[in-house]
């Protein structure tokens, strides 16, 4: 890579680079060979661009994830970070017996989820929309005793 260099091409460069590694260890690719614009899913995490730097958000921070037209917002306990990107590419590209989809712009870790009613899974004590759609999956994957 030549100077002057480009953050963006920069960040692309560093994300190529990691996925070349972590296919070099036989760990399994947590991301298809085309990355997402702006938060690709790498290695254990979502990396997202704060300022001029890449910072990873590791699955196990990631509360829940909101749709909001072309942009995500990720949710962790004491931050959100936006990424331009559709709640489907990147609900492809997240481990799916981690994260479940309980409306159209809405996507949670099924392990976070601290209560649920007939409307809304609660996390952090806060209420994330359950669309009757969703809902039978979801309840398919909370494990309660009856």
């Amino acid at each position: 890579m030549g100077k002057p260099y480009n953050g963006a091409l920069l960040g692309h460069t560093i994300e190529l680079a990691l996925q070349h590694f972590a296919t070099a260890l036989g760990l399994p690719p947590d991301a298809t060979g085309d990355a997402l614009p702006d938060g690709a899913v790498l290695l254990g995490g979502v990396f997202v661009r704060e300022g001029s730097r890449l910072l990873k958000v590791r699955f196990g921070e990631l509360l829940a994830v909101e749709a909001d037209n072309s942009y995500l917002h990720l949710h962790t306990k004491g931050r959100k970070y936006t990424v331009r990107s559709s709640l489907r590419e990147l609900e492809e590209k997240l481990p799916a017996e981690q994260f479940v989809r309980t409306h159209r712009s809405y996507l949670v870790q099924v392990a976070a989820i601290e209560a649920y009613d007939y409307q809304a899974v609660c996390i952090g004590g806060q209420r994330w929309p359950l669309g009757r759609v969703y809902r039978e999956e979801v309840l398919a994957r909370l494990a309660t005793l009856r």
